[in-house]
């Protein structure tokens, strides 16, 4: 039979799976995860901000394994789901996966570290000095949403009670796992609310190679450069020990030069308005990786500078 179902399963289409080491569960945690697990749909759907409407169907729930196949489809387009739509829901699904995911590695903590490493993705480091990399959808959603971590935290505080399940698992329309997460670690995942994000802390970013365009350098690590950035002028402390000793070597950084470096950015929480800000002493550059010659940069410079 489950090669069957699985055949009918498309890329909109998803499987729930808890693992068991007895022939039953109790109705109450069934049903309540199930809710949590489609509360968390709806939120991402709204994230994603395209106002299309979600539903969720159960399409079989097998016989003695407690593996549900849940379909997702868009309420307006029932009887014409497209590749357009499928490939949404798809990226739901995934985005289900990811959170649930990152959950589970965070285990009730904040990131230590956090690093864009690409348009779309991010590396993170937990309190573990473990590490991982997720995308940008799954980072903004869990740690900007209240309501997201909320639910995963209720999600997790019910199962925890279960003494018949062993862990939860998303399984995609192929019957790969996006994520599995074992019951030793569902207490972690119920407390972890109130943990990740005190809103009045500072936000810091890394952005890496990132081109830098000098307007003014600075030969000493007390004064700061002023570049141009991402189309903005800004000012920046170099941090970087390596970049003042070939200063101290006689490089020549001029008017014109591009730079290429590591860029830490801090929006600083101001209590008065109720944000986070950049100020001017947002920018401070951590790795100096390359200096470019005017005349050389050509091609190089672009609409991101």
């Amino acid at each position: 039979m489950t090669d069957q179902l699985f055949a009918e399963m498309k890329p909109n289409d998803f499987k729930i799976k808890f693992g068991m080491h007895s022939h039953e569960i109790d109705v109450n945690v069934l049903i309540s995860s199930l809710m949590y697990t489609s509360n968390l749909i709806q939120e991402i759907n709204r994230e994603l901000d395209t106002d299309k409407k979600i539903d969720i169907k159960i399409k079989a729930l097998e016989k003695g394994s407690f593996e549900i196949h849940i379909e997702l489809v868009e309420s307006l387009l029932k009887s014409m789901f497209s590749s357009e739509t499928i490939s949404y829901a798809d990226n739901i699904i995934s985005i289900l996966g990811g959170l649930y995911g990152f959950a589970n590695f965070l285990k009730g903590s904040k990131p230590t570290v956090v690093n864009q490493i690409k348009d779309n993705q991010i590396n993170i480091v937990n309190e573990n000095g473990e590490k991982t990399t997720i995308t940008n959808n799954v980072y903004n959603i869990y740690m900007d949403n209240a309501s997201v971590r909320k639910t995963i935290a209720k999600q997790f505080s019910s199962m925890e009670t279960s003494d018949e399940i062993d862990s939860f698992e998303i399984q995609d329309w192929q019957e790969n796992t996006i994520s599995v997460i074992n019951a030793v670690d569902f207490p972690d995942l119920s407390s972890s609310i109130d943990l990740l994000k005190d809103e009045h802390e500072n936000l810091v970013q890394i952005k890496t190679e990132q081109k830098m365009l000098i307007i003014r350098p600075s030969f000493t690590k007390d004064l700061k450069w002023d570049l141009v950035y991402k189309g903005t002028r800004i000012s920046a402390f170099m941090k970087d020990e390596e970049l003042i000793k070939a200063i101290d070597r006689g490089d020549n950084f001029s008017k014109g030069d591009l730079m290429v470096v590591d860029l830490e950015i801090t929006k600083y929480y101001d209590k008065d308005i109720g944000a986070h800000m950049i100020t001017k002493d947002s920018y401070k550059i951590l790795k100096f990786i390359e200096h470019i010659k005017n005349d050389k940069i050509g091609n190089l410079f672009d609409e991101d500078l």
